[in-house]
């Protein structure tokens, strides 16, 4: 299915902890846009390491219309970066597909960078390829999820995509995983799953169910550098912010999109299915 419009969100009503996010000096309230001092009691277990600096979002204009100059593409990789914050996954598995220098992995990059590794109390999961896998492997592998919002697959190296792997990632309420010294059990699946690849991996499965459990997003521009002629859809850019995209410059652009995205859904009472 390629991405070319919004989502289909409504449906469920967002619960109170879905409504908030915290950072480094507060939670913010995606409903009111009100930052508020740490509550214990709200029952949080993640924090991003990024203030919040409303209207930041405006430094990263300039990239995203680079990047996506199709507004209805643009509109929804921004709504899904809200979706992200709100605990409702995107239905499926988001594909960022195109070759080298496109800007496909900038804005994952960046809102993982923004949001924090889980493994440092944060929101993220910068994931291996093995979550794309099936049995024993697979399931360890995704047991790493909990508490997530946002998985992130930086390149995968498989050449045939195994469906039923992915039907068993996406588009479910409770995934199973495997602890180690433990055995089988499930999580509650609040992650959205973002996979950047130079190459698409081939499918036998054209069933429905897999089908509707992938979105690609193509990624047709070329970034340049240098001061020498551009082609049919390069642009000049400086590929260098990919190195910086941890700073705290960038870092503050990208939550506050995101803040500003899940805000937007809420008050217009649109969530993820």
């Amino acid at each position: 299915v390629m991405a070319t419009s919004l989502p289909s969100l409504r449906g469920k009503v967002p619960t109170e902890a879905t409504e908030r996010t915290t950072t480094s000096e507060g939670y913010v309230d995606l409903r009111t846009l009100e930052l508020r001092p740490h509550d214990p009691s709200t029952g949080g277990t993640s924090i991003a390491p990024t203030t919040w600096v409303p209207g930041a979002r405006q430094r990263l204009i300039g990239t995203l219309q680079a990047t996506y100059p199709d507004r209805a593409k643009r509109r929804y990789v921004m709504s899904i970066l809200g979706q992200v914050l709100l605990g409702h996954p995107v239905t499926e598995l988001t594909w960022l597909y195109g070759d080298g220098a496109c800007g496909k992995s900038t804005v994952a990059n960046g809102l993982t960078a923004a949001l924090g590794l889980t493994e440092s109390g944060g929101y993220a999961v910068d994931g291996s390829e093995a979550l794309l896998a099936s049995g024993y492997e697979g399931e360890v592998a995704r047991a790493g999820l909990a508490g997530a919002r946002l998985v992130w697959i930086d390149e995968t190296g498989r050449q045939h995509l195994d469906t039923a792997a992915i039907k068993k990632l996406v588009n479910r309420p409770r995934i199973t995983v495997r602890l180690l010294g433990i055995g089988q059990g499930s999580i509650q699946a609040q992650f959205s799953v973002f996979v950047a690849t130079n190459n698409m991996p081939t499918s036998s499965d054209r069933g429905h169910g897999s089908e509707r459990r992938q979105r690609v997003i193509v990624h047709s521009q070329q970034f340049v550098e240098g001061n020498g002629p551009l082609s049919n859809g390069q642009k000049r850019a400086d590929l260098r912010l990919k190195y910086h995209l941890a700073d705290t410059y960038w870092r503050e652009a990208f939550l506050d999109l995101a803040i500003w995205e899940a805000h937007k859904l809420l008050r217009a009472g649109l969530v993820s299915p």
